[in-house]
């Protein structure tokens, strides 16, 4: 976190605010968090300042400054800000506040403000702690300093521990995205918004079938739909109530995309999506690992199916730099390579030409890098919803394995003569509080026998060390109880997703570039008419073999694509394999 920042008057101001008379300017700050705990309204502070300006002084203050909500721990204040500006111009040489936690709540920086303006001559008078004219007041400065730091950072970890507590359990959220209506915050119940969710709806609908971010707020706005704020506004008129919040007639990027990238639509509560890097500073992000996840913890609006296949297209477009719906869709373009030079291909779109895809190294540099070789896009369609018919053929006994792992597994821990997770989870736990009685007894053995300390010091670090060791290999035994299984269930549920995909695609018979980005990695053509597919990292176990899934004989006159399966493959080995002979007649339409 940035370093906050403070005003250093130059030695002008020194001079010119030592000559002047006595200008008194009032300063008064109150934090949201400080409301309601016996501190003094802004009103009340104004009132105290101005008395004592009246009673002491026998004079009014110049001006008062007010910061009204503003934490006293970072000096980044506008008011404050206004009055150092008042100061350097001379405009007063007195500040007068309450006390000196509203001057500020920073130990150091308030310490170093306060010795600054001394520098410069300018008296500095908290009406119930200090006065700089006081040599008294000044050896006590540094500890009323630290006492105020002290409470605010006192608060802020009480605040800390709630939210965390709340981030765990799944019950708290600051608010729900546009779709949906915040019925409790403290139990965290949300319901659907039927008119903000049917256009949800329509946006992933829309980003699912090709069009990209801007597209789609073109055609919401032209179709005229409702902003969010457009819509926060007509549910404030009609509950009787104000809303203050600017209103935008016109759908914008960032309000897409923060939608299409939010997994709260699939009824899944994500917490500690956030940490703040100390007191005021500033929000960044947690990674995915350490955040809370909770699913099936409201009614879902997207699908699990449509959410995965939208963000796997969001990250074809960072990938392939695609920029949405062309006027001839390239749903193979970013997946789809040259097999003998390795660069990508083109798509080549002409009213008299058929949709095809031609290697990029030859189309940019001529015949002497690569060859002509091209591939219609009918037959790619042709190719990928046969080589998908197979896996989805061979998927069904890959999940079945995989569930009989799964059930092996719980099997085998109920029936296993160690601990179970449950009974390791409370031995932690045991251990745990073992650790915190020991650090406890060791401070109390201290303060009743000082004189003994090293020995008792001794005495405890190794009884520290030994339950430090057991929580090690409890947590290690915890984790490992724990990833075996959830290897295997994560396993199935993407394998699960994916076959979902598959079944959709093939039932419809049409391909989108959503579905190629969800499911495949590269396209690879050949010279010789060979066509080698590559799934996805998360979906390799779906692989048929490692070589090419179709051909097309050079010496064959038909020069029809086959893609054939091995039926005869051994259960865990290869689920297809290339064979050698047979060109099946559907194939006629595309030689």
């Amino acid at each position: 976190m940035a370093s906050p920042k403070i005003c250093f008057f130059d030695d002008e101001a020194a001079r010119r605010n030592r000559r002047q008379e006595m200008l008194p300017a009032g300063y008064a700050r109150l934090s949201f968090d400080e409301d309601g705990q016996n501190f003094c309204s802004i009103q009340n502070q104004v009132d105290i300042i101005n008395k004592y300006c009246q009673d002491r002084l026998n004079t009014r203050p110049v001006d008062i400054y007010v910061d009204d909500g503003v934490s006293g721990y970072s000096f980044e204040r506008d008011s404050f800000s206004r009055l150092a500006s008042a100061i350097e111009l001379g405009r007063c040489n007195l500040i007068v506040a309450k006390d000196l936690s509203r001057i500020g709540r920073h130990n150091a920086l308030t310490q170093l403000f306060v010795e600054e303006c001394e520098r410069c001559g300018i008296r500095v008078v908290a009406i119930e702690d200090y006065d700089s004219i006081n040599p008294s007041d000044e050896l006590t400065l540094g500890i009323r300093t630290w006492s105020n730091e002290r409470a605010v950072k006192d608060a802020s970890r009480k605040v800390q521990a709630v939210v965390d507590h709340k981030q765990k359990s799944g019950t708290w959220f600051c608010a729900a995205p546009y779709g949906y209506t915040v019925l409790s915050y403290e139990e965290g119940a949300v319901a659907v918004d039927p008119q903000a969710a049917a256009v949800v709806r329509q946006i992933y609908q829309m980003y699912d079938s090709g069009m990209g971010y801007k597209a789609i707020c073109v055609r919401l706005t032209a179709q005229h739909v409702p902003t969010p704020s457009q819509h926060y506004q007509a549910k404030a008129l009609e509950a009787g109530k104000k809303y203050n919040k600017k209103v935008g007639d016109a759908w914008r990027v960032s309000t897409v995309v923060s939608m299409l990238a939010d997994d709260f639509y699939t009824g899944t509560l994500r917490t500690n999506k956030y940490d703040r890097m100390g007191i005021n500073g500033k929000d960044v992000r947690t990674p995915k690992e350490q955040q809370h996840v909770f699913p099936n913890h409201h009614p879902p609006i997207i699908g699990q199916e449509l959410f995965d296949r939208v963000q796997a297209r969001r990250e074809d477009k960072k990938r392939t730099n695609d920029r949405g719906v062309r006027k001839f869709p390239n749903i193979y373009s970013g997946h789809i390579r040259c097999g003998d030079c390795g660069f990508p291909m083109y798509a080549m779109q002409r009213p008299n030409l058929a949709p095809q895809y031609v290697c990029g190294k030859w189309f940019s540099y001529g015949k002497a890098f690569c060859t002509t070789h091209t591939v219609k896009t009918a037959v790619l369609d042709k190719i990928v919803l046969d080589y998908l018919s197979l896996i989805r053929e061979r998927g069904g006994a890959l999940l079945e394995a995989l569930n009989a792992d799964v059930r092996r597994l719980a099997a085998g821990a109920a029936a296993s003569e160690g601990p179970r997770p449950q009974e390791l989870a409370k031995e932690l736990e045991q251990i745990r509080a073992e650790i915190q009685a020991i650090e406890s007894q060791r401070v109390k053995q201290i303060l009743r026998s000082p004189e003994r300390e090293e020995l008792i010091n001794s005495t405890y670090d190794q009884l520290l060390q030994d339950a430090l060791c057991r929580k090690e290999a409890a947590e290690s035994r915890l984790q490992s109880a724990a990833d075996a299984q959830h290897a295997v269930k994560s396993t199935a549920k993407r394998l699960h997703t994916a076959m979902d995909v598959i079944s959709h695609i093939i039932d419809t018979g049409s391909l989108t570039r959503g579905d190629i980005a969800a499911l495949l990695d590269t396209i690879t053509v050949y010279q010789d008419g060979r066509i080698a597919i590559k799934l996805n990292a998360d979906l390799s176990a779906l692989e048929l073999g490692g070589g090419p899934v179709s051909d097309k004989p050079r010496n064959n006159k038909e020069r029809r694509y086959r893609v054939v399966a091995d039926t005869s493959a051994p259960p865990g080995g290869p689920l297809s394999m290339i064979s050698p002979t047979g060109l099946p007649p559907e194939y006629a339409a595309f030689a």
